[in-house]
């Protein structure tokens, strides 16, 4: 079974079989609908900057549903909160099969938007109810791998549909989502039938200066490390504005222009753990090194213009960017172990991504609209990478994080 070697004996290969299906076809709904958004919206509004501000105000909305999940506390049931992710996901597929009014489209959006992160809390709650200490990272990485599959898949077969219209892509999206709603209904309720419901935390009172003083705290020292997760999220915000256009503006590959797209995500179906005991040279140079590699692969975007070539410079930019990724997950994780709050650690990094990807698609779009290119933010996009590669490394040796980061790991 794919997954088996990664798993514990401990944990149930079955449930964990299924599990994966679900995030593979959920995967595969979101990967569809992100690769179809810019072209269905630009054609819906007709203007590059406005499709930014509507995509990023829908990652605003993401961040909202987060943080409400989050002062619900951990223990809350998954198996529910996995059948509402897939009900509102049926819910978005019916809204766009009917309306084509902007507000509709809008009101669809923040319907995808609470799915997706619905989905990830009930895997996260998976995670932590159903595994151990020897397998929380076993499950993280089977998950990573089916999620990743479904992301690349998501847009190939978008561009497929969009050969015959674009509406089917929503019926497609209603099937899966049908299915994901009887595999949850049958599997999962079997699974909690017998298991006692666990009660929700309460609301938690928010405080103005509470938040003041944790994200000072957070900030003391870890700017570094938090610019590093905004600029994945930069990262991924202008990639999957640009990336769909450019696939159909530029490769000429007809229905299989959704490869350009899969060439994005097909590297983070690597286990992190490779990248992760990878140290070719100490931390901060490592990292300095993946964002410069990422830099000059985006670069060739502007230069490049075999199909060929423009897959493989996608392909290359995000493997060298999983280079840096578990080497500053790390680093936060240690600087975490040392708090008395780990988990604003943990949703400080949330944050400042989901951040990103609001930053990312209010540049692109606003690029695109001013430079009638299509490549122009990618030379913008590589630029900021040569930049975060300088700054980490002059901030890294001018702060607390020096000894972690000059040491091998």
């Amino acid at each position: 079974m794919i997954g088996a070697p990664f798993l514990h004996e401990d944990t149930n290969r079955f449930d964990t079989f299924l599990f994966s299906i679900l995030t593979a076809l959920f995967s595969l709904a979101t990967g569809a609908v992100l690769y179809l958004l810019p072209l269905y919206l630009l054609g819906l509004v007709g203007s590059a900057a406005l499709v930014g501000l509507i995509i990023g105000g829908t990652y605003l909305w993401n961040i909202a549903v987060d943080l409400l999940l989050t002062k619900l506390g951990k223990k809350s049931r998954y198996s529910l909160i996995i059948k509402v992710s897939f009900l509102i996901l049926l819910l978005f597929a019916s809204v766009n099969t009917i309306h084509v009014d902007i507000r509709f489209v809008i009101l669809s959006l923040l319907m995808l938007g609470t799915a997706q992160e619905l989905f990830q809390f009930g895997t996260y709650q998976y995670i932590a109810q159903k595994g151990n200490d020897k397998t929380y990272s076993r499950l993280f990485s089977v998950f990573s791998f089916f999620s990743a599959l479904g992301m690349s898949l998501g847009p190939i077969v978008s561009s497929f549909v969009l050969t015959i219209h674009y509406r089917f892509m929503f019926d497609i999206i209603g099937y899966i989502a049908l299915i994901c709603v009887g595999i949850s209904l049958t599997w999962l309720d079997r699974q909690n039938q017998n298991q006692q419901l666990e009660l929700v935390k309460p609301l938690a009172r928010w405080s103005l200066v509470k938040e003041w003083h944790v994200w000072k705290h957070l900030l003391r020292g870890d700017v570094t490390l938090f610019f590093a997760f905004l600029l994945f999220g930069v990262f991924w915000g202008m990639v999957w504005f640009v990336g769909p256009l450019l696939s159909l503006d530029t490769l000429h590959l007809g229905a299989w222009a959704g490869v350009l797209m899969g060439a994005f995500s097909l590297p983070r179906m690597l286990p992190r753990s490779w990248f992760k005991t990878l140290h070719i040279i100490s931390p901060p140079y490592q990292i300095a090194l993946s964002f410069l590699c990422t830099g000059f692969s985006l670069l060739l975007f502007t230069i490049v213009t075999n199909p060929i070539l423009i897959l493989l410079c996608a392909f290359v930019a995000v493997a060298v960017l999983q280079i840096a990724y578990p080497t500053v997950a790390t680093l936060l994780e240690e600087k975490a172990k040392q708090s008395q709050d780990q988990s604003q650690y943990e949703g400080g990094s949330l944050l400042f991504r989901n951040v990103g990807y609001i930053l990312g698609s209010l540049i692109a779009g606003a690029l695109v609209a001013q430079s009638y290119s299509l490549t122009y933010p990618f030379l913008v996009l590589s630029l900021l990478f040569f930049i975060a590669a300088l700054l980490f490394v002059y901030h890294a040796k001018t702060t607390s994080i020096v000894e972690w980061l000059s040491r091998k790991i």
